[in-house]
């Protein structure tokens, strides 16, 4: 009885969140190495996508990165939205091994949110 009431429950759990997943952000690959196709970024966001990955890659997998984006949740289960990302920045910016300056790190932000835009579509 109880694990029938615990399925009932994570199902209505996740019936409930159906309206945060997002979907448009077209991803190319799988798993660490996972990417997203920008041919349709703007030439701003195309130039800071090398580095964003580049840098990310220190510390983490990619599809860390997109699937958060594409689901609008974290890892840990919290909401990642625009205020989220500069939290993310911010935590970011104080990782001693990140290797970051406050420009990337505010070029990141402005990138992540644009996608965050993409996959709401």
């Amino acid at each position: 009885m109880k694990r029938r009431t615990l399925m009932i429950a994570v199902c209505a759990l996740f019936s409930g969140m159906a309206p945060l997943a997002h979907a448009e952000l077209k991803t190319i690959g799988t798993g660490a190495n996972m990417g997203v196709d920008i041919t349709n970024f703007p030439p701003a966001m195309k130039e800071i996508y090398p580095n964003f990955t580049k840098k990310c890659i220190k510390c983490h997998g990619m599809d860390r990165t997109f699937v958060t984006i594409q689901t609008g949740m974290t890892p840990s289960g919290s909401v990642f939205d625009n205020a989220a990302v500069d939290a993310y920045g911010a935590k970011m910016l104080r990782k001693p091994d990140a290797d970051m300056t406050k420009a990337e790190v505010k070029s990141f932000v402005q990138l992540m949110k644009y996608m965050l835009e993409e996959a709401a579509k």
